[in-house]
């Protein structure tokens, strides 16, 4: 460790860990913490009404380790959690980090000295690992590139946010608590993708935001526990996230035509990644009700608008991915919509 970190001046970091049915992973998770190389840290456990034994481990773990807080409250949801975990924390910087998943042992630490060093509102990594409990081998995966990454927030909220529609993720990011608070920056309630939605608040009042150039994330992957139950109102959150990005480029004041084509660049992967999930085969429905939701969602006036201009694919880290959402966008901007939804029900 630096000299510059062990120092009593060095600025405390709040870890903020939401409890939900995770008994199983959570001792894992905060060891994980504690074995951090950073000393300066406050872990604050948000119990989130959660049925199993998690309340009781917490209230262990914090009697274990005198960095610990814990707060018990109603079951709320992710959002609500991480919230209450806002609410708690009295560290210069926050993380914050799901309760099945593990950090590099030295993240903390490397994240601080860039923030220190570069005077930054936030500390980024370009990637993580997935770890799967089948014991598949961990694999890198990337969020973006290190050539998308701008150091203005705007600029890189207008890049990578919104024209990449990447880099959306706010676990394992270090963020200043101060501009969080200041600017009534929370976690909206009641949606998914509620990370792109923070994301874009705090990048509209930040400043400077810096490039961690590791993985500081173990993101573990629960395979074949995932629902194959089909939802069909995620097109809402496609709609909500459009107006997102919509009401961040009238925020900082570039609503000229470049800035206009990275929005409709989010709104163009958010409703072609819909689309290949209302057409997939683990989607129950019959080819008939498939083909209606995926031309009734087609018929948007925000879906129509998308269609007709040319504009940037967004990144995808799999090339198979990438070149398949290009057939589908250009299949869909010729109006060629029963082609389409045909390459959609390829796997």
């Amino acid at each position: 460790m630096s000299e510059k970190l062990v120092n009593s001046a060095t600025p405390l970091v709040s870890i903020v860990i939401p409890v939900y049915k995770t008994e199983a992973f959570l001792e894992k998770t905060v060891e994980s913490v504690i074995n951090q190389t950073y000393s300066n840290k406050q872990i604050v456990l948000v119990n989130d009404g959660s049925p199993d034994n998690s309340p009781a481990l917490c209230d262990a773990l914090a009697e274990k380790y005198n960095c610990i807080k814990v707060v018990h409250k109603e079951n709320g949801g992710l959002s609500s959690a991480r919230n209450a975990g806002i609410e708690n924390s009295n560290g210069k910087y926050i993380l914050f980090l799901d309760s099945d998943d593990t950090l590099d042992i030295n993240a903390v630490e490397e994240m601080v000295e860039i923030a220190e060093k570069d005077c930054s509102h936030a500390v980024i990594p370009n990637s993580y690992y997935k770890v799967y409990d089948n014991g598949t081998p961990n694999e890198l995966a990337y969020h973006f590139t290190e050539d998308m990454f701008k150091e203005n927030a705007q600029d890189y909220a207008l890049d990578i946010l919104i024209g990449k529609a990447r880099g959306q993720r706010s676990t394992a990011v270090l963020y200043n608590l101060e501009i969080i608070k200041d600017n009534k920056i929370n976690f909206p309630l009641g949606t998914i993708s509620e990370d792109f939605f923070f994301n874009a608040d705090f990048m509209a009042v930040a400043e400077r935001v810096s490039l961690y150039k590791r993985p500081s994330l173990f993101n573990l992957k629960h395979i074949g526990t995932i629902s194959t139950t089909f939802q069909k109102n995620i097109i809402d959150t496609v709609w909500l996230m459009d107006d997102k990005a919509n009401e961040f480029i009238r925020k900082i004041g570039k609503t000229d035509k470049a800035s206009q084509e990275k929005v409709d660049c989010l709104l163009c992967r958010g409703i072609v990644v819909y689309l290949f999930t209302v057409m997939a085969p683990s989607n129950k429905l019959s080819n008939k009700e498939k083909s209606k939701l995926a031309r009734s969602v087609l018929k948007n006036p925000k879906a129509r608008k998308v269609w007709c201009k040319k504009h940037e694919i967004p990144y995808f880290e799999s090339k198979k991915t990438t070149l398949a959402f290009k057939i589908v966008y250009l299949l869909l901007r010729f109006r060629l919509i029963g082609r389409a939804l045909k390459v959609m029900t390829i796997r």
